[in-house]
């Protein structure tokens, strides 16, 4: 059932996916009644409980997806405090933690979001926390923890590794920040812009998104900033 309602939620079925997955949490809570002392079906009542939370997420309900992420987190927790080496429980509740933490950036709720942040950066293996840590500075910044948020994209972009969208919006962490600190604000919008050249030059194309973004409004008088926008203009197809 667990996995039939993973298949219909690709497929765009949602109300046969909700159904699978309804069917699918009966049936791990009547499990985990009779056999308490057995961790697979309390990790299994929690990924049932994530991936319902996932579904009605993706239909535009951060804020009712947060139940359901909460009763994962109730579900996994216990098992991972008793056993921390059991991989299963573990990456179950990094996954919850995340897709808290995103729901809570829908809210609009930055505080909260990098509480879960924290957590889902912990419980991952470095190869992983990074992508994470980079999620972790946009809500930093919008939550007003903007020297830690710059902090964290200083350290982040030493790494060459990001794709155009992610240089894009350490670009913006900055732009933000030079806005918000007065005796930093040459050296950040600088930054800024040598982040956003980086994110043109793998591959950012959206010159409409990049002219509307508020977040860049302290760089909008520059003329290398200008310049950019021009050129990435000249290569956006003819509307």
């Amino acid at each position: 059932q667990n996995n039939l309602g993973q298949l219909l939620a690709g497929l765009g079925r949602r109300e046969e996916a909700r159904a699978a997955y309804q069917a699918a949490r009966d049936i791990f809570k009547k499990l985990v009644e009779q056999f308490p002392a057995v961790p697979a079906y309390q990790i299994s009542l929690g990924g049932s409980y994530g991936n319902y939370g996932i579904l009605i997420g993706s239909e535009g309900k951060p804020a009712e997806s947060l139940e359901w992420f909460d009763l994962a987190i109730r579900a996994l927790k216990p098992v991972h405090d008793q056993e921390p080496r059991d991989v299963t429980a573990k990456q179950l509740l990094r996954i919850s933690h995340s897709n808290r933490a995103l729901a809570f950036d829908r809210l609009q709720k930055f505080a909260d979001a990098v509480k879960d942040w924290d957590r889902a950066i912990e419980l991952s293996p470095p190869a992983e926390q990074l992508i994470l840590r980079a999620s972790r500075a946009t809500s930093r910044l919008q939550a007003g923890l903007v020297a830690e948020a710059v902090a964290e994209v200083a350290e982040l972009t030493k790494s060459p590794n990001w794709n155009a969208g992610q240089w894009y919006d350490f670009a913006c962490v900055y732009a933000v920040a030079g806005g918000k600190i007065a005796d930093k604000k040459q050296e950040y919008a600088d930054r800024a812009m040598e982040l956003l050249t980086l994110a043109c030059a793998a591959g950012w194309k959206d010159a409409a998104h990049m002219k509307q973004d508020t977040d860049l409004d302290p760089l909008h008088e520059r003329a290398d900033f200008k310049k950019l926008l021009a050129e990435l203009e000249g290569q956006s197809p003819k509307k």
